[in-house]
């Protein structure tokens, strides 16, 4: 009998200036070819470990895995746990000798890159959204990246239903919207007049903090500030403060990634296949409008 195996995929927006397929197949393989490495937390890093190249000239798919690992400090005090004494204490200077360029407690993280709609997928069992979200950024910042690509927006794609429990509030108190210039590719018509707006500006990043003392709170419902909520929701974040049933809440939209989960059979199917079918999917999703 065979074993079914569950998979649970999300979603980053990665974010470029000038926006083009082009632009986002060279920035992920220059990064895979000078082997950036991106800072987790702690000691937990991560490094884009094999990337494959499939599609289309007009819709080219890059898939692959993120090595996860711990970066050790060499210099760090070491402990002999059988006799539970520092090895600093045993002999002065003393550390295990292990080559620099190896790491331990590897994890390896399936994902698959759009370019075209600049969407990144990937495996959470061994790391969250936020956690890859740190990882891709720091990974960004190489100096070699940045200076050729200049800033990279990485952003966790949050679902729909964070915005809609923001609108089901009782009374908002307060509502911070932040987010980055988005693409126009995943806009809907009340979205894209903004995106306008934005470029007629000249402006990349829009911060809003609005407070409200009316009994009946902010009118999130007005349809620029859902217009505005629905551009952050995948460019940037989305948070309210306020009442329901005369308790405080507090809803954000980093407390709800968009994840699909998917139950399959390992006989059947492969896990990179699975990765295919399903983020393709998701993809629709998030270009519903």
């Amino acid at each position: 009998m065979s074993r079914f195996k569950t998979l649970k995929i999300a979603a980053l927006n990665i974010k470029t200036q000038p926006h083009s397929m082009e632009n986002y197949v060279k920035l992920f393989q220059d990064s895979f070819r000078i082997n950036a490495l991106g800072k987790i937390r702690g000691s937990d890093w991560g490094i884009i470990g094999s990337m494959n190249q499939e599609g289309t000239k007009d819709n080219v798919i890059l898939q692959g895995i993120i090595y996860r690992y711990l970066n050790i400090d060499p210099n760090a005090p070491w402990l002999d746990l059988k006799n539970l004494i520092p090895l600093d204490e045993m002999r002065p200077n003393a550390t295990p000798i292990i080559p620099p360029h190896l790491k331990p407690n590897l994890k390896r993280i399936s994902y698959i890159f759009y370019p075209k709609v600049h969407r990144f997928f990937f495996a959470c069992k061994d790391i969250t959204p936020g956690g890859m979200m740190l990882l891709m950024d720091d990974l960004f910042k190489n100096k070699i990246i940045s200076n050729e690509y200049g800033k990279v927006d990485v952003i966790v794609e949050s679902t729909r239903e964070a915005i809609r429990r923001i609108l089901a509030m009782d009374i908002i108190r307060r509502l911070y919207i932040d987010f980055t210039k988005p693409n126009d590719d995943t806009l809907g018509s009340a979205e894209q007049q903004w995106l306008d707006k934005i470029e007629k500006w000249r402006v990349r990043k829009i911060q809003q903090n609005m407070t409200s003392t009316d009994e009946k709170g902010i009118d999130a419902a007005d349809d620029e500030i859902k217009a505005f909520m629905n551009i952050a929701r995948s460019n940037g974040k989305v948070l309210a403060k306020g009442y329901e049933n005369e308790k405080k809440v507090f809803i954000s939209t980093d407390d709800h990634p968009y994840i699909e989960m998917i139950t399959y059979n390992p006989n059947a199917e492969s896990e990179s296949s699975v990765m295919r079918r399903t983020s393709e999917q998701m993809i629709k999703k998030i270009k519903q409008v």
